[in-house]
């Protein structure tokens, strides 16, 4: 099924996206932050909302947070 009729766009394969550590990806134009925690899958924009930097450039502390500058 294509993404058009599903609304869904693979990002990465889930190998890539390593246990404890934080995968930048672009999708349509847009930098996302992918975090594997715990074999879950999170996705969130890889911009800091206040700082403008790039999450995927920190670490991640157990579970994804909105921003490393805090």
């Amino acid at each position: 099924m294509s993404a058009e009729k599903t609304g869904w766009v693979r990002a990465a394969s889930r190998r890539d996206v390593t246990e404890g550590e934080v995968l930048s990806v672009e999708v349509a134009g847009h930098s996302i932050a992918l975090y594997n925690v715990d074999g879950a899958i999170f996705a969130t924009d890889n911009i800091c909302t206040h700082a403008y930097a790039r999450l995927s450039d920190g670490w991640l502390d157990r579970v994804p947070t909105p921003c490393r500058a805090l």
